[in-house]
């Protein structure tokens, strides 16, 4: 099942008031990983927009910024366990991945937000 047919089949299930996509990493190295996020954050936004989910774009600098104050290397092992002990630190919450500490502080950006 690809992008497209899990995700509608998700939302025909669920029902949500915002979807917070996450915009462009520009600093990402080599055209065909631009291209491919570029393409799959297209999908998404298409089938967010077809069952009527609302969805805003949070730039990376912004959430980093409005969560723990800036960007934190985690390009090592020794930076992402960093990154995970922090974010534990500052939220009282455990994450196994960065990609999921990284969902939750886009969460925690929209809910400073919409205050």
């Amino acid at each position: 099942m690809g992008i497209y047919e899990g995700l509608g089949a998700h939302l025909s299930q669920e029902s949500y008031n915002l979807a917070v996509i996450e915009d462009y990493a520009y600093g990402v190295k080599g055209s065909r990983s631009l291209t491919a996020l570029g393409e799959v954050r297209g999908v998404v936004l298409m089938v967010v927009r077809q069952w009527a989910v609302p969805a805003v774009d949070l730039s990376i600098q912004l959430w980093k910024n409005f969560t723990i104050g800036g960007g934190m290397n985690k390009q090592t092992k020794a930076g992402r366990d960093e990154y995970l002990a922090t974010v534990q630190e500052m939220y009282g919450r455990i994450f196994n991945t960065t990609d999921e500490a990284d969902a939750f502080m886009m969460f925690k950006t929209v809910g400073k937000l919409m205050l």
